[in-house]
């Protein structure tokens, strides 16, 4: 049974590599980032260095990947649930401009956690948590973004997060403020450290 769904999965990622990489629109980014510590929405994931890989390929306003991050110590003196914090995240999205130059992107991510010692095909584990999400990103001249993710998979409190963002340039410098919040849930509470 668990053989069949990985048979189905490799072969729906090799149909759908062969259709992409048959279109003549199609870019694929790779890229890593060297992080002082990995913070999630706020939270500190691992307070060690980390290596965030992302592998992204884009066909015309859709847009798919994979993106990761590493600890590059196993001694994490933050958080002993995440020490050795290991993460791969598969996501969708798809983006599309309305009046007055507003962009709405919509979102799917899968994330999955290795050091939990769970096969990558095994998406009924409870660790791996399935998020659907919005952003709504403002013009050139009112550069906020409001963005709003809820887990609808693994997750019995369906936790919920919202957040806005401002960005600007200083001298030709990217300078980006965000904050964000979650309501927290009486059934997930440690999700978003709301314990």
């Amino acid at each position: 049974m668990n053989g069949g769904r990985n048979y189905f999965i490799i072969t729906f990622i090799l149909f759908a590599f062969n259709f992409l990489s048959s279109a003549q629109e199609l870019s694929v980014n790779v890229n890593a980032d060297l992080v002082a510590r990995y913070i999630w929405r706020g939270l500190n994931i691992n307070d060690q260095l980390n290596i965030q890989p992302l592998v992204k390929f884009k066909l015309s306003d859709l847009q798919f990947g994979f993106w990761g991050s590493y600890g590059l110590s196993h001694t994490n003196t933050t958080d002993e649930l995440h020490s050795k914090s290991y993460e791969i995240d598969t996501w969708v999205s798809y983006s599309f401009t309305i009046k007055n130059s507003v962009n709405i992107t919509t979102i799917v991510t899968d994330y999955y956690n290795p050091n939990e010692e769970i096969s990558i095909g095994n998406f009924n584990n409870y660790n791996n948590k399935n998020e659907p999400g919005v952003s709504i990103a403002g013009p050139e001249l009112f550069p906020l973004t409001l963005s709003g993710y809820v887990n609808v998979y693994n997750d019995a409190g369906s936790s919920t997060y919202f957040q806005i963002d401002y960005s600007t340039k200083i001298d030709n410098y990217g300078l980006g403020f965000f904050i964000g919040a979650s309501a927290g849930s009486k059934d997930n509470p440690a999700y978003y450290g709301m314990e």
